[in-house]
């Protein structure tokens, strides 16, 4: 809990802080060991049995991404009610992507997935018991935590319910299999 209220405090605060490119590195690293030093146990127990189970969890993970296009639709939908052409973040993402390409690609494909599902998913699931709240909880805050502080309107706020969808979606599939690695995967 505690390194999950320092990672928090780092996303919330630490951009207004960061003014070098190093610091935003830095900023990265700090927050995936945090979380790695928390669930690094677990992550080795859950890669046992992911590769265990791995069709099973493979055709789970294809039938809820498949599920996930909708939100494709729902945001073009939002993009047309609000007059947004993106979320901030996706904007934001973007800018970053033209002047740092690598730095962006390895973002997404390794700390995004590692981070986020150890932080919304496992940290949640480790104080909400309940099933059906769990994922309630971990997709709303998922979602907030994405929109909160690169929206300036309602507009902008609306982009909330696609990610919370997102959110949702992730954490069912946690709450199914009960391992983290089907998540990061």
């Amino acid at each position: 809990l505690i390194a999950f209220i320092i990672c928090l405090g780092i996303l919330l605060f630490g951009s207004k802080i960061i003014t070098k490119f190093w610091m935003l590195i830095v900023f990265y690293v700090v927050i995936l060991s945090l979380m790695i030093g928390v669930f690094y146990k677990q992550l080795i127990h859950d890669f046992k049995i992911f590769k265990s189970y791995f069709k099973e969890y493979f055709v789970l993970i294809l039938k809820t991404w498949g599920k996930a296009l909708v939100l494709i639709m729902i945001t073009i939908i939002i993009q047309i009610i609000t007059h947004t052409t993106q979320a901030n973040n996706q904007i934001a993402l973007q800018n970053l992507f033209n002047s740092n390409p690598v730095f962006v690609a390895i973002l997404a494909m390794f700390y995004a997935p590692i981070a986020e599902e150890l932080m919304f998913r496992g940290v949640f699931r480790k104080f909400i018991k309940n099933k059906k709240l769990f994922v309630i909880v971990s997709g709303v805050v998922f979602g907030l935590m994405h929109v909160i502080d690169d929206s300036k309107t309602l507009a902008e706020f609306s982009y909330v319910f696609v990610y919370s969808i997102l959110g949702i979606y992730l954490a069912g599939i946690y709450a199914k299999t009960n391992n983290l690695c089907t998540n990061i995967f």
